[in-house]
């Protein structure tokens, strides 16, 4: 009897552990992308109109089509970046934010001078908003911009 406690309290104790190690600790490192310091928090909705944002006295064109942005679709995601600096290699990494649900690495390819373009497929989820995060990366290597965008269950 004294033995089968000692189990129970040892396979109890071990979860506890797990539960605190995973939600607590583990909690803000599980992506393993340094944290942007110019994330661009939904000051503009994708789903309506093109988005203009401004970093590092650049003009950044982000659009997605089609229009309201849906999961489990091909959405167009194109990014033109108003500036004197030549870009030759971007892509984006996406993940969402408020349930992790992986990481998708998107090549964007080049257009013209400066516009990329590239296609995504997002993941579908049971909640009534999922908001994502892409993270640009320039050579294979994060950059400080970043956006996020919202899906909504329809």
């Amino acid at each position: 009897m004294k033995k089968n406690i000692f189990i129970f309290a040892f396979i109890f104790s071990i979860i506890i552990l797990y539960i605190i190690f995973d939600f607590y600790i583990l909690d803000g490192t599980r992506l393993t992308t340094k944290t942007s310091s110019a994330s661009v928090k939904n000051t503009c909705d994708l789903n309506l109109k093109d988005c203009i944002y401004t970093f590092n006295n650049e003009k950044i064109l982000i659009s997605v089509n089609p229009k309201p942005i849906k999961a489990l679709n091909t959405n167009k995601i194109k990014i033109a970046i108003k500036s004197n600096k030549i870009y030759n290699d971007l892509k984006l990494r996406v993940y969402g934010i408020n349930m992790f649900m992986g990481i998708t690495e998107i090549n964007l390819y080049k257009i013209k001078d400066n516009t990329f373009e590239g296609n995504i497929i997002l993941s579908s989820c049971t909640k009534d908003l999922m908001r994502f995060k892409a993270d640009v990366l320039e050579n294979d290597k994060l950059t400080d911009f970043s956006f996020e965008f919202d899906i909504k269950k329809h």
